[in-house]
């Protein structure tokens, strides 16, 4: 098994950071997991084939796919018996991951990134691991060329719309989970593990209004059942999450054009 790799101590910390790198030509059903990791952990495939288990799923990987490994999710990946892959991994992690991941069209939902140009991504690959194994390279040299390599994994990337219906789905499950509570937009965009400005853009491609008009929305449709319970103003207005009865006649106000009393005397 050739393995060469390298580990990151720079104590200065950026929006992205290299944790580890390195390459590794496997032996015939080699295999890691389960286990779980902490970084945003990247394996690009040179050559050779293999398996990647996660969430229930199972992927058949070959030369010029990527996978993606989220911190916290149990993995497992093996080598295949016949043809073993060769591949090369980076290891990410800092504020900034996600949304330039995002980028890539890779998040929790889309973890396989298929390359159109798997020469370019192998010879970018290589020249972050030769710097990270070169002591003299300046660490902040080594993180440009990461931006390299998501600038050529990013081009010509457009989300599916399978996905972007997955993660409106997940978003509205979680909206209706807990819209009771005081969550706002940053918290729907950390359940579905997106980059809040995207997921705002996905919520207007896909139903024509932010995530927090959504969220605002379903509140009220949840007060007016209530309105026609015995439940007080106040009551009503915590339990659909508003933090304030004023706050809520005037939501309620704005989009029905009736006050709550007006609209619970018409019923």
């Amino acid at each position: 098994m050739n393995l060469e790799q390298n580990f990151y101590h720079e104590q200065t910390k950026y929006g992205l950071n290299l944790a580890f790198c390195g390459r590794e030509v496997c032996q015939n059903g080699h295999s890691f997991g389960p286990a779980r990791r902490v970084h945003y952990l990247l394996h690009f495939i040179y050559e050779g084939c293999g398996y990647y288990h996660v969430n229930g799923q199972r992927y058949t990987l070959s030369e010029g796919d990527a996978f993606l490994i989220m911190p916290g999710d149990v993995t497992y990946y093996r080598a295949d018996y016949d043809l073993p892959w060769s591949y090369c991994w980076i290891a990410l992690e800092g504020p900034d991951v996600l949304k330039l991941l995002v980028q890539c069209g890779l998040n929790a939902q889309q973890l396989i990134y298929h390359s159109k140009s798997p020469s370019q991504i192998t010879s970018l690959l290589n020249n972050i691991v030769d710097c990270a194994l070169t002591p003299s390279t300046h660490y902040l040299s080594q993180l440009s060329k990461i931006f390299e390599l998501f600038s050529a994994m990013s081009e010509g990337i457009k989300p599916s719309s399978k996905m972007n219906k997955t993660v409106i789905k997940n978003a509205k499950e979680f909206i209706e989970s807990n819209y009771s509570y005081n969550i706002k937009v940053i918290d729907i965009a950390k359940a579905v593990n997106l980059e809040r400005t995207y997921l705002y853009r996905l919520f207007i491609d896909e139903l024509g209004l932010s995530p927090k008009k959504y969220l605002t929305n379903y509140r009220l449709e949840v007060t007016k059942e209530l309105l026609s319970t015995q439940m007080s103003m106040t009551e009503i207005a915590y339990t659909c999450g508003f933090m304030s009865s004023s706050g809520f006649h005037k939501h309620f106000k704005a989009h029905y054009n009736l006050t709550p009393t007006e609209y619970r005397k018409s019923l």
